[in-house]
């Protein structure tokens, strides 16, 4: 498996870094410590990478209002709004939150109202296009059920078909 990898609406590129790390433990007189080398070339962890992606692919769209909504109070900034943000957490005076909830949520309704889903699916048809899953992954439970009613290709050779 290959590291996930999308594009915000903001045009953003996200890649997950979950990789298979080799730890070496070191054992001392009043505690056990496990050292890696982030620079070693480390396999790719399909099963953090399967599990990461839809919070990670959720926080990049929260990231992308929160963004928006900075941009536009930039562009409001003379009209006298003061604004913060943390994460999900939007913060103005009380005299102007009226202001703010309208920039919040139009720009929430502006995000959400694109073609977020299908612009990711034409995005990993392309990026994965040629990428092939091992057979072996497709044991586990009803996976190979549910690809065959979605309509992909499965290409095998007659022991490989016999061993699935």
């Amino acid at each position: 498996m290959a590291a996930v990898v999308w594009t915000t609406p903001l045009g953003l590129p996200i890649v997950q870094p979950y990789r298979k790390t080799k730890r070496k433990q070191i054992m001392t007189a009043l505690q056990t410590v496990y050292i890696s080398d982030p620079n070693s070339p480390a396999e790719v962890n399909s099963v953090k990478q399967a599990s990461a992606f839809p919070p990670n692919f959720i926080h990049s769209l929260d990231a992308t209002h929160m963004m928006l909504t900075a941009l536009i109070y930039i562009d409001t900034r003379t009209r006298g709004i003061v604004f913060a943000s943390v994460h999900e957490s939007y913060w103005t005076h009380s005299c102007s939150i009226d202001q703010m909830s309208a920039i919040i949520r139009d720009t929430f309704i502006a995000l959400h109202s694109s073609d977020i889903l299908g612009k990711l699916e034409v995005e990993s048809k392309a990026r994965y296009a040629d990428y092939k899953v091992p057979l072996a992954s497709l044991r586990v439970g009803t996976v190979l059920k549910k690809l065959k009613t979605v309509g992909v290709r499965i290409v095998a050779s007659p022991e490989e078909a016999a061993a699935i």
